[in-house]
This record gives C-alpha cells, sequence and structure tokens, in this order.
C-alpha cells in the first residue's frame, strides 16, 4: 500500500508540474503577443490618449455636426459657406497658409484656432509675457460691447496673452494678466484664436469649467447641420489630393466624355477585345497528348466547330482506308461508307448522319464567309459521341 501511495503521489506532482508549465506557456505566449497600445501625437482629433481632442470630435458629431479630418493644404479647403476649422497647436502655419485660411474665412466661414498661432490675426493682434504665477484662475467671457457676461474657473498656465491691436479685433476671453481669446471678423467670416489648447485635451476638457469655455469658443449651439473641419495637415498628417481635387471638374468631365467616344469608335471599328485563340495547328503540342487533353483544350477555348471539324477528318482518313471514299467526300458519302463498314452495329446511325451534315454545314459557311450555325455545347457533346462510336468500331475492325 506504500508503494502505491508513493506512486501516486509522484503521478500527482507530474500532473501539476505539467499544467504548470501549460499555463505558464499560455502566460509568456499572451504576453508576447498581446498588441502594445499606438502612442499618438499630441492633439489629433482621431487620438483617444490622455493628450487627444478626440472626445469634443464626438461630442460633436453627437450635436449634429459633420466632422472631417482635413489632411491636404488649406488652399484645398471646399469653397462653400458656414463651414468651421478648427486646428489645434498647429506646427510649421507659414504666412502663405495663414493668408489662405483669412481667405476661406472671408467667404463665409469661421476658423479657430487654439494655441500660440497668432499669424492668422496678422497685424490686428500683439503678444505679451506674464508670469503665470500671477494668474487668478477666473476667466471671463465678453460680449460683443466688451461686457463681461460671465465668470468661469479655468486652468491658465500660459505665460502669453493676446493685447487687441486694431477696432476688428474684440477681447472674447481673458483674465486680469489679459486677453486669452480674440475674435475678428474677416469678410463674411470670422477668426478667433484662444491660447489655452489643453483646454481640449481628454484628459483636462471635464476639469472645473474648461468644456463651457471650450464650447463657447466653439460656437456649439450652433453646431447642428455644419461641416466642421479638424486640421491635421500641421500636425504632419498630410495627403495627396485626389484627381477631383487637383482638376477642374468640366476638364474631367471632358475626358470621360473623349473616353467614351473612344471606345464607341473602337466598337464600331469592330476591333477585337476578348481573348484571341491560336489554332492547334500553328502550336507546338507534345508527342503524348491524349485525347482527354485535347478536348480538354477545345473545350476550354469554347472551339467546338474546330473540334467537330477534326473529329470529322479523323472519320474520314479510317473510311478512306478501310472503304477508299475520296478525300473531298461528303456528309453523304462519309455516313453511306460508315453504315456498309459497319452493318447494322451502330447504335443510332441517323445520329451519326446527323452529325455530318452539321459538319458540312459548318465547313460550307466557313468557305464562304458566311456565319457559322449555331453550335451549342449539349450539341457538340452528342455529335462528338456519334463520331467516337464509328471511329472505335472502324479501328476495332483493323
Amino acid at each position: 500500500m506504500s508503494g502505491r501511495s508513493r506512486a501516486g503521489g509522484r503521478s500527482a506532482m507530474l500532473y501539476g508540474a505539467l499544467a504548470a508549465c501549460v499555463f505558464l506557456l499560455i502566460g509568456l505566449t499572451l504576453a508576447a503577443t498581446r498588441p502594445g497600445l499606438v502612442d499618438y501625437a499630441p492633439y489629433l482629433s482621431f487620438s483617444p490618449d490622455r493628450d487627444g481632442v478626440k472626445a469634443i470630435r464626438a461630442l460633436m458629431e453627437r450635436r449634429g455636426a459633420e466632422t472631417r479630418e482635413w489632411r491636404l493644404a488649406p488652399e484645398r479647403l471646399p469653397e462653400a459657406e458656414g463651414q468651421l476649422f478648427v486646428t489645434i497647436a498647429p506646427s510649421g502655419m507659414t504666412a502663405a497658409s495663414a493668408e489662405r485660411l483669412r481667405a476661406w474665412a472671408a467667404r463665409g466661414n469661421d476658423v479657430v484656432v487654439f494655441g500660440p498661432a497668432y499669424e492668422l490675426l496678422g497685424d490686428e493682434v500683439s503678444t505679451v509675457y506674464v508670469d503665470p504665477d500671477d494668474a487668478s484662475g477666473e476667466v471671463n467671457v465678453f460680449g460683443p460691447d466688451g461686457v463681461a457676461l460671465r465668470t468661469e474657473p479655468a486652468d491658465v498656465r500660459g505665460e502669453l496673452r493676446f493685447v487687441p491691436a486694431s477696432e476688428d479685433a474684440v477681447e472674447w476671453m481673458g483674465d486680469g494678466l489679459g486677453a486669452l481669446a480674440v475674435k475678428a471678423a474677416t469678410g463674411e467670416g470670422s477668426i478667433a484664436a484662444a491660447l489655452p489648447a489643453e483646454w481640449l485635451r481628454n484628459d483636462t476638457i471635464l476639469e472645473k469649467r474648461h468644456f463651457e469655455l471650450v464650447w463657447t469658443l466653439l460656437d456649439g449651439s450652433a453646431l447642428a447641420g455644419r461641416t466642421v473641419y479638424f486640421d491635421e495637415y500641421h500636425h504632419g498628417y498630410a495627403a495627396s489630393p485626389g484627381i477631383g481635387q487637383v482638376y477642374p471638374a468640366w476638364l474631367l468631365a471632358a475626358l470621360a466624355q473623349a473616353a467614351l467616344g473612344a471606345a464607341f469608335w473602337l466598337w464600331r471599328r469592330g476591333k477585337r477585345f476578348g481573348p484571341a485563340y491560336t489554332p492547334r495547328a500553328f502550336r507546338v503540342r507534345r508527342g503524348d497528348e491524349t485525347l482527354l487533353a485535347v478536348a480538354g483544350w477545345h473545350r476550354r477555348g469554347r472551339l467546338t466547330h474546330e473540334a467537330l471539324d477534326a473529329a470529322a477528318a479523323r472519320l474520314r482518313r479510317a473510311l478512306q482506308t478501310r472503304e477508299g471514299v475520296p478525300a473531298d467526300a461528303g456528309a453523304t458519302a462519309l455516313a453511306d461508307a460508315a453504315a456498309r463498314a459497319l452493318g447494322g452495329r451502330l447504335r443510332e446511325p441517323s445520329s451519326l448522319r446527323a452529325a455530318l451534315e452539321r459538319w458540312e454545314a459548318h465547313r460550307r459557311a466557313n468557305e464562304a464567309g458566311a456565319p457559322r450555325p449555331a453550335y451549342g455545347e449539349k450539341q457538340w457533346l452528342a455529335d462528338g459521341a456519334a463520331l467516337a462510336e464509328a471511329l472505335n468500331l472502324l479501328e476495332e475492325d483493323r
């Protein structure tokens, strides 16, 4: 009994060690194959990271706005009216890009930039440096007449403040140190610049009253039905424009009509668009090619007329050797010679005669250059069986 107990204990330990190895192998496999998280750049509209801004974009879509990522140069923006372009902490914005955005806004659109990209406002604003430790943590929201509408708590860490330098630029938000957001009318549209881009981040937008301030800057109450473009071009996500944006619509329409006209002209000229099959007589074939290979070649190429002609030619050569029929014998002469040579051994003599008559009709049509009669695959198989039966019986009599 003690030996059995020791053997059972060793078996339990062995199974336990095996189970531990299996679980260890599964754990290592999962750890090695688990995909890592994507490290997105900050302030991307499609980034769910802490420093992304996907949350505000998702809220815009829920409120009825159509949001898109814009990865082309500013001059490619659509020329419709009532659209909104949002750029957050852009990098590398040139004076030429800023001028194109100003021209786009003047056609009846709005541009909002978050971060120190005040090139969009040009000479209408200037900036001053302040001590961020002196910030009160309270942001005033002003109306068009410059009267403070409300005060919201917010986190302002930057050391820059705006100073309006013209009558067209008005202070929209500010604290005791200066303006934090400035808005200026441009043609039929407007351009707004706000310094604290960090208010829009996924991890800070719900802190204090950041969301309410951002929603005011984006005019959230009027977003339903608007198209909002999030600038990804100045984040390094540039894309090449499609053909519809490179060439004008009238040129594309003209090219399409010319292509249709060329296709119609080629069709009228009778050009061939389908595959071309080379006759077997002009191809080098293997010497051990079987009848099944030849039949498959004819069937794949749908060369039923050529297959019928080849089968009739083999039957005529066999009847020449046995019955002495002439080389130019027609369907009637071949059918009569086969009947004399085979007697009553043919199961359906009428099928052989009908197959030879169809072969002769196709041959005459080909010699005259006329369209060949219709010849389907089902009929081809039946005629091939009748010709093969007669040829096999003739070869058995040798």
